[in-house]
């Protein structure tokens, strides 16, 4: 890659990223017809466990979640991108890990003058 290449790439690449924990990751039937990132995943080995909040809890799916978002976290973090961390602050948000929305900011300097 050539310099101005280069300085072109860097210039728009991500400093930070936020992602949230699956706390509680389980499927969200209400509002999966809207969420393509959203699954429903069979577990035939699944132990259910019981939430604060009455909602049954695949242990073995939120176990795999909790694994790959670390791993994510770490890969994202090994490549010098800063990730700030959200946690769920509700038993029952499952479609917290997905956030639809983003956020971009750039610095424009000829319009600061």
């Amino acid at each position: 890659i050539s310099g101005t290449d280069r300085e072109l790439r860097l210039k728009y690449y991500a400093k930070a990223v936020m992602m949230v924990e699956p706390t509680n990751f389980f499927f969200n039937q209400e509002t999966a017809c809207d969420n393509e990132f959203m699954n429903d995943i069979e577990d035939d080995n699944a132990t259910m466990e019981c939430t604060p909040s009455g909602r049954e809890l695949n242990t073995g799916i939120n176990q795999i979640a909790i694994k790959e978002h670390q791993g994510l976290n770490q890969k994202i973090q090994d490549n010098g991108v800063s990730v700030l961390c959200y946690k769920q602050q509700a038993d029952d948000l499952p479609d917290s890990v997905f956030p639809n929305n983003w956020v971009s900011v750039h610095d424009y300097p000829e319009l600061s003058k």
